[in-house]
């Protein structure tokens, strides 16, 4: 079936000139014209096929008149045209097109039919441009051009006053024309083999415009005005086509002026004074600014690449956790009880010198009175139910969470680490403790807008309360898979500084989990972690060769608080995919300029890089100007894969959202909302995930991003 659509208004000759063209075999009303060689030389080169259905598009007044009666009349004097089939599509109760919102209603009418006439022919479809006001021809030539067809056309005419004053045109139009009218009029293809526009070819808009169409089962169908004024296509294209000119605009200006990272593709699709709205706000410039620009960075859809399960408890979490563990004991152990009726005691009068006589070292609660794992570490914190101000100041020497988190600065790894002996591996040694903290991170992961994170743990350190390793990791992927908002992946953890069998054994254990059905998309890659300072990364090339061998996805850190010889070596020695912290790479041109040809990922983590090496923090009323400046903007600006993330958020107290303004206010000046957008986007690409499935993740965090910015 082959379609032609015209619009049509006082004038229904237009019906024959165009059949008379298209279906010449059946009617030739061109047969005596001069310009007969011409026209069938046009008809050969561009393929015409006989149509089968004309489509009349105008409104229901221009029909009122002899139009209708005029058409069918003629039709049916030509017997050879039985099988052609004529369609009006009417604007009900419009006499004529007088207004600009009548105008834009018969545009959007005229996307709908073109659009349902792609969809529903089985052969050719040809557009004219003849007949309708000038802005219906308008329109309707560039829904043409946005939706495709075979062929668009226009009659050429020369109106004769003899021609004129003719009262009977339908005997005239019966036959062929004679050589006294034949040259009047002249078909001519103005384009012809028109492809449908570019953007039609994404899912993601052929779903926005899927069901937009128009019923085509009636030889007359009236449409009512008011169901065309939502403009629902014309919005849509519109929109979408102001979108794909600034992607083109400003991705080339991007190009030209050298940008070395880029941001989400869709973000080029805003108009340049929104681009450069967004790049000249700046987050962290003024404190009275801080609340809104925290909350504008806690709506952006985000990622977290390097996120410790030891360290994510905040106190008021890790009461919660003890709360569940205790619910289960029931010892019957006059020790064990004296033992915290004496520290409730203590809690209860905030005497926090004499509680920390008693537990000087929280470690050494662990096994107290042949008590299995994590009891008593568990039934300690949940003493504090009533009194956490006592817990932080027990943890951090400071009850004040905002002092804590300004004056912690530049205190160094063990002191840093010593923050979160009472949770890590002293309380999750139960099945009961993994699950709630897996419950506190889906809940951390809503608040912020994580789309995906990937956790990093050691499975054997968590297996003195009586679970085995892969207990552990079971547990861990049954309550995260749970989770339908974000996206998880674990990343098994080596210690450089520790007994070196529990390296080899979490080395195995990746390598076996990896060929299970069930956990080989979560395993998603492997970490060395510990004191730099014990041993550096070339000392275990030949433990890592084993998950070289595997494929296995490597993240090592270093350069935190050593030299970036470390980080040399982890990229060289150890084959390092990602480097966790790298706050020394800039010491050494040579290997940044590596990282930026094999793009490599840096996962800086602001907070913990403040408090473990100290650097100057511009938002704060007074930073010491003795420390160094972070260097983030200098790593994003180079091209460096510059990744945000939280590292310990409990023990930094902090989260993935105040780690982006973190960032920024070690930044002088801040860092604008552009930049923001492309840490974010540079975690997209370094996440340890499978292609398809980072592909859903960033194609679902442009469309959100976006959104963000325009509403």
């Amino acid at each position: 079936m082959s379609i032609l659509i015209s619009t049509i208004g006082m004038n229904w000759e237009l019906v024959p000139e165009l059949i008379g063209f298209f279906n010449k075999e059946d009617f030739n009303l061109y047969k005596n014209s001069k310009n007969i060689e011409y026209i069938n030389s046009v008809y050969v080169e561009n393929k015409i096929k006989k149509i089968n259905e004309i489509w009349l598009v105008g409104t229901e007044g221009s029909l009122k008149s002899n139009v209708l009666n005029n058409i069918y009349n003629w039709k049916n004097k030509i017997k050879n045209l039985n099988y052609l089939k004529i369609k009006f599509f009417l604007i009900e109760n419009l006499n004529d097109i007088n207004t600009l919102q009548e105008a834009i209603a018969m545009k959007e009418l005229l996307y709908r039919i073109i659009k349902t006439a792609n969809e529903i022919k089985k052969d050719k479809l040809y557009i004219s441009l003849v007949g309708g006001r000038k802005t219906m021809s308008s329109d309707i030539y560039s829904a043409a051009k946005f939706f495709g067809c075979d062929a668009i056309i226009h009659i050429l005419d020369n109106i004769t006053s003899d021609y004129r004053n003719i009262k009977d045109k339908i005997n005239l139009f019966s036959n062929e024309l004679d050589e006294k009218f034949a040259d009047i009029f002249l078909p001519v293809i103005v384009d012809k083999e028109v492809e449908k526009n570019n953007i039609l070819q994404y899912d993601k808009i052929l779903k926005k415009i899927n069901n937009i169409s128009i019923d085509t089962n009636n030889e007359i169908n009236k449409i009512d005005i008011d169901k065309l004024k939502d403009l629902k296509l014309i919005n849509i294209i519109e929109n979408e086509l102001k979108n794909a000119n600034n992607l083109s605009i400003n991705f080339h200006k991007d190009m030209i002026q050298e940008n070395y990272t880029s941001t989400f593709r869709l973000l080029y699709s805003l108009t340049p004074s929104k681009i450069n709205e967004l790049k000249n706000y700046k987050i962290a410039n003024n404190i009275a600014n801080k609340s809104k620009d925290i909350e504008w960075i806690r709506k952006l859809p985000k990622i977290d690449l390097h996120y410790h399960l030891g360290g994510n408890l905040y106190p008021e979490d890790m009461i919660r956790v003890s709360k569940e563990i205790i619910k289960h004991i029931n010892f019957d152990n006059k020790e064990f009880n004296d033992f915290y009726l004496n520290i409730a005691d203590k809690i209860k009068n905030n005497n926090i010198q004499e509680i920390r006589n008693i537990v000087s070292n929280p470690k050494n609660l662990r096994n107290l009175f042949n008590i299995p794992e994590p009891y008593n570490v568990a039934k300690f914190i949940s003493l504090f139910e009533n009194n956490v101000e006592l817990l932080y100041e027990y943890i951090y020497k400071e009850k004040d969470k905002e002092k804590i988190i300004k004056n912690w600065v530049g205190q160094g790894i063990d002191i840093f680490e010593k923050r979160g002996d009472l949770q890590g591996s002293g309380l999750i040694q139960n099945e009961v403790a993994i699950r709630e903290i897996c419950k506190i991170i889906k809940e951390n992961c809503k608040k912020n807008n994580i789309k995906y994170l990937e956790i990093r743990c050691s499975p054997f350190n968590y297996t003195r309360g009586g679970l085995s390793e892969k207990d552990v990791i079971n547990i861990i992927v049954d309550e995260l898979s749970k989770d339908k908002f974000c996206y998880y992946g674990l990343i098994i953890i080596g210690s450089r500084h520790r007994d070196l069998t529990i390296l080899e054994k979490h080395i195995n254990l990746v390598r076996e989990l990896i060929k299970d059905e069930k956990m080989k998309d979560w395993i998603v890659g492997f970490d060395l972690a510990g004191a730099e300072s014990q041993n550096s990364p070339k000392k275990f090339r030949e433990n890592f060769l084993k998950l070289m061998e595997e494929s296995i996805n490597i993240t090592i850190h270093a350069g935190e608080g050593e030299e970036v010889q470390n980080i040399w070596e982890a990229v060289y020695h150890l084959n390092a995919d990602r480097i966790g912290h790298g706050l020394t790479l800039y010491e050494d041109k040579k290997i940044l300029r590596k990282f930026i040809d094999r793009k490599i990922s840096i996962e800086l983590c602001p907070t913990s890089n403040y408090q473990i090496v100290g650097y100057k923090d511009y938002i704060l009323e007074k930073t010491d100007k003795s420390l160094k400046d972070y260097p983030i903007l200098n790593y994003l600006n180079e091209g460096l894969r510059v990744t945000i993330n939280t590292d310990d958020l409990g023990i930094c107290l902090t989260d993935l959202t105040n780690e982006y303004y973190k960032a920024a206010s070690m930044v002088k000046g801040g860092i604008s909302k552009w930049d923001i957008i492309r840490l974010i986007r540079n975690s997209a690409i370094s996440m340890f995930i499978s292609f398809n499935k980072r592909r859903d993740i960033i194609l679902a965090m442009e469309n959100e991003i976006l959104e963000l910015i325009n509403n």
